[in-house]
């Protein structure tokens, strides 16, 4: 099963060949997705969301989008996490891998 929380790792089968995405490469799709004519090199885990031009309802549209890959409904997720932290790219895929860890 294609897992979007892994270290990108090319493994090998018999037939073909699999690839297993980082959480940051997940958060740099989901961020391009949202924020249109951003290239993803420059969204780094360092750098701040307001530098992106990630406004209110762009991190919600991204917040949609993890419920979508999370599997995990939003209202969960708000009741887990202080919005307020989430300053930097870092801060998401931090927050991604605890709703994933606290999901099991």
């Amino acid at each position: 099963m294609f897992n979007l929380f892994k270290k990108k790792i090319k493994k090998k089968s018999e037939k073909n060949t699999v690839f297993v995405v980082s959480t940051l490469d997940t958060v740099k799709r989901l961020i391009s997705d949202v924020i249109e004519d951003i290239d993803q090199n420059t969204i780094q885990p360092e750098v701040e969301l307001e530098n992106l031009g990630l406004d209110s309802i762009k991190f919600l549209n991204i917040l949609l989008a993890f419920e979508n890959v999370l599997e995990i409904d939003l209202e969960y997720m708000v009741e887990k996490i202080d919005l307020s932290t989430i300053q930097t790219v870092q801060d998401i895929v931090n927050l991604i891998e605890e709703l994933r860890i606290s999901k099991v």
